[in-house]
């Protein structure tokens, strides 16, 4: 047998079997294909009809309910310092969804708080940090 490599790990090992389904280390089915540095975002349409956003405070709501989340009701939590909104099961920042709201494209980068305060997606303080 050929030794084989996770693409996103780095872990190397010695494959039981001619094709192996996932890393034996961080178990992910994509061993072999290289991580890509690309942002992956929900459809623009969708998210602009499922939330609305405040620019002067930051602050999304949901639009309509979903989830056992009542409309009209705060959309998100913070996690790990981050204002973060679930929508589809994937977790996406709330400086990129004001950014996309604000600009109407999604940022290629994520975007950055000019105080810091990674919680803080008012309109007034987000930039695009250099790629």
């Amino acid at each position: 047998m050929v030794n084989k490599k996770c693409l996103r790990c780095g872990h190397k090992w010695v494959p039981r079997v001619e094709k192996p389904v996932s890393c034996p280390i961080c178990k992910s089915p994509k061993w072999a294909q290289h991580k890509t540095n690309k942002l992956m975002f929900p459809d623009k349409v969708k998210v602009k009809s499922l939330l609305t956003y405040n620019a002067t405070n930051g602050v999304f709501s949901w639009k309509i309910k979903r989830k056992g989340v009542k409309a009209n009701k705060q959309a998100g939590s913070v996690i790990r310092g981050h204002y973060i909104i679930t929508i589809d099961g994937a977790q996406i920042r709330a400086l990129d969804i004001a950014w996309m709201m604000m600009l109407g494209s999604w940022p290629t980068v994520h975007i950055e708080p000019l105080d810091g305060v990674k919680t803080n997606a008012s309109a007034l303080n987000l930039y695009e940090p250099e790629e």
